[in-house]
């Protein structure tokens, strides 16, 4: 859009040939096209993009085409206009571009009140707002109120959010440790075969549902070119404590049975969150026989095991097997 025409001296007579095609106002920023077209920058920027030609004589015409008219620029800038305020009393004429200027000094420019970001919907001229502002004193500070009541609601649920998410990056925190952990693990399982670490799964649902004498076996592993297992006994021999034992597997031809097998080995009850409270039970020294076990029937306290997420989390059970050759 252009300025309007009204803004304008009537009898100038150079008016009429500085006015845009497409809005019909005086130029703004009026661009000059290969054709020789004059537009305003704005409304013929909009016109290409719908349609690449001119609007006048349907040459064609890409926006890269067109070129600041500096020559009507300045023409215009020295049109004598009248202030926007002539309605209500201001008599200034003067240039197109002293415009600007004048309004930020005009008293009979009309302002927003100070207040209107809180609600004051009033507009005033710059001499009346002393005058308005003690006419409007309470409204005022019934509308701070307000916004500050407003602002506080907003806080306050924003501090929720933030107590929220704070939670969950500390659980996502505590995830992260963990599965580092277990990475850790599985790299010193591929390096030396001396290290193992079992999960047992669901041992809440465990220590409630096996009796004394019944027992879990783990996964197997291989070491030392012979299969192993872990044995727990969930409710160990007095329902206080894992019992836990290292297995041998019973050899797969009982015809030619393999030599037996003496090692030292000891159990880690691990602590996800705090390693230095995990709790290790041995090393002790054993010879192994087909199908034979040796551990703790007192491994690992029910009670220490509840009281502490680092070894509960995920109602798991997450054993470290140090197992050397002997």
């Amino acid at each position: 859009m252009g300025f309007p025409t009204e803004m304008f001296e009537s009898n100038n007579p150079l008016l009429d040939k500085l006015v845009c095609s497409i809005c019909t106002d005086v130029l703004k920023e009026p661009q000059l096209l290969p054709c020789n077209h004059r537009f305003c920058n704005g409304c013929i920027l909009k016109s290409l993009e719908k349609d690449q030609r001119c609007p006048m004589c349907r040459n064609p015409t890409k926006i890269l085409d067109i070129r600041d008219d500096v020559t009507a620029r300045d023409i215009i800038r020295e049109f004598p206009v009248k202030c926007d305020c002539v309605s209500v009393g201001c008599q200034w004429t003067g240039p197109l571009g002293n415009l600007a200027d004048h309004k930020k000094k005009c008293r009979f420019t009309e302002i927003d009140c100070l207040f209107a970001p809180h609600g004051c919907t009033v507009k005033m001229r710059k001499e009346d707002v002393e005058k308005h502002n003690a006419t409007f004193q309470d409204k005022h500070l019934q509308m701070l109120c307000t916004s500050f009541t407003k602002v506080a609601d907003e806080n306050k649920s924003l501090f929720g959010i933030i107590n929220r998410l704070e939670k969950e990056n500390k659980n996502l925190e505590d995830e992260l440790k963990r599965a580092n952990k277990l990475i850790d693990c599985a790299i010193n399982f591929e390096r030396d075969y001396k290290q193992y670490f079992i999960t047992f799964n669901n041992v809440s649902n465990l220590i409630q549902t096996k009796v004394i004498g019944q027992s879990v076996a783990s996964t197997p592993f291989k070491a030392f070119g012979r299969e192993w297992y872990l044995g727990l006994y969930p409710n160990g021999e007095k329902n206080t404590h894992f019992s836990l034992y290292l297995c041998l597997s019973k050899d797969p031809d009982l015809n030619n049975p393999l030599p037996n097998i003496k090692v030292m080995f000891s159990f880690t009850f691990v602590n996800f969150f705090d390693n230095k409270k995990s709790v290790t039970v041995g090393p002790t020294k054993n010879e192994f026989s087909s199908g034979s076990l040796w551990g703790w029937t007192t491994a690992f306290s029910h009670e220490v095991y509840r009281s502490d997420s680092g070894f509960s989390g995920d109602d798991t059970l997450t054993i470290r097997v140090k197992i050397e050759r002997q």
